[in-house]
């Protein structure tokens, strides 16, 4: 995290300004270029604890949008992407005529971060995605289980 959005969600920075619990744009460099980047997290406190959850900016989202472009996934699943917001939070259980699509997304998902160290897919926005498609088609699958 960039220190001086830790210092500025304390309120001692001019950053982020003094509120919290809202949403506050962080500058950090760009791990590509020496620009400055435009970073959402949300800040919370509880205690003496600091909680930074970071957000999915419109620079990680058209990255991958370029990178799964070029990987072959379709206009149709990433529209789908695009209804969801690119979250993995907001990825919905599918329903039984949905299960093709979904392992089709998250195999398209995985094969571009196929090179990445297993770090790198946890961190990556197609890594997010594809672990949360593949726990809601597990959790489909669990549910089938327990029916029978």
């Amino acid at each position: 995290m960039h220190s001086g959005c830790i210092d500025a969600a304390r309120g001692r920075g001019r950053d982020l300004g003094q509120d919290t619990g809202r949403l506050n744009p962080c500058p950090i460099a760009s791990p590509v270029s020496s620009t400055k980047l435009l970073l959402q997290v949300a800040v919370s406190f509880n205690s003496n604890r600091i909680t930074v959850d970071r957000m999915t900016t419109s620079i990680e989202t058209n990255a991958a949008r370029q990178r799964l472009t070029a990987g072959g996934m379709s206009g149709e699943d990433l529209a789908w992407l695009d209804r969801h917001g690119w979250s993995d939070a907001d990825i919905p259980p599918p329903s039984m005529d949905e299960i093709e699509a979904y392992e089709r997304r998250e195999g398209k998902l995985n094969s571009v971060i196929a090179g990445l160290g297993f770090s790198e897919r946890g961190q990556s926005l197609e890594g997010k995605l594809a672990a949360a498609i593949g726990a809601r088609l597990a959790d489909l699958r669990d549910r089938g289980e327990e029916d029978e």
